[in-house]
């Protein structure tokens, strides 16, 4: 019984690493859309370019959340004997918390590049809302501190 629902873990593995291609696709399209613009195929403003980049890095780093998340479950799950060879020692897996951790760790990068392409492509004054992105960052660091998920 709790070989076949091992399998069901499954599940999450697949759809995450299928997510991770489709997410790895668009970064692409963006990285290509950015190049257009540099070339000359589109207009020739800075700021598009930089938005172009910078939201590519956003949707890798989606990406490679996906494939943390894929791999973690799967170690989790599954043989750590054949697994752990294969992962480097900062990507190891040991327990939920762990992974909590991870991810928790590149949701806040992912949201700080997100602050960063709004700057980037904010036209005039910034108003004070610009600001809550920042702020829930911080909010994030300081509870992931506290919680200290790792163990």
């Amino acid at each position: 019984m709790i070989k076949v629902l091992r399998f069901f873990s499954l599940i999450p593995v697949f759809t995450c690493l299928a997510g991770s291609l489709v997410m790895f696709c668009y970064g692409i399209m963006k990285t290509w859309n950015g190049a257009a613009t540099f070339i000359g195929y589109g207009d020739h403003d800075v700021t598009q370019l930089t938005s172009h980049v910078i939201g590519a890095m956003d949707t890798f780093l989606v990406a490679i959340v996906l494939l943390i998340f894929a791999g973690g479950i799967f170690e989790l799950f599954y043989d750590e004997q054949h697994t752990s060879r294969l992962i480097p020692q900062w990507l190891k897996v040991d327990s939920i918390g762990h992974l909590k951790h991870l991810l928790v760790e590149v949701i806040i990068l992912v949201l700080s590049v997100q602050f960063l392409e709004m700057v980037t492509s904010q036209s005039g004054e910034m108003d004070w809302r610009m600001m809550i992105l920042p702020l829930s960052v911080l909010c994030l660091s300081v509870s992931l501190k506290v919680l200290n998920l790792k163990k």
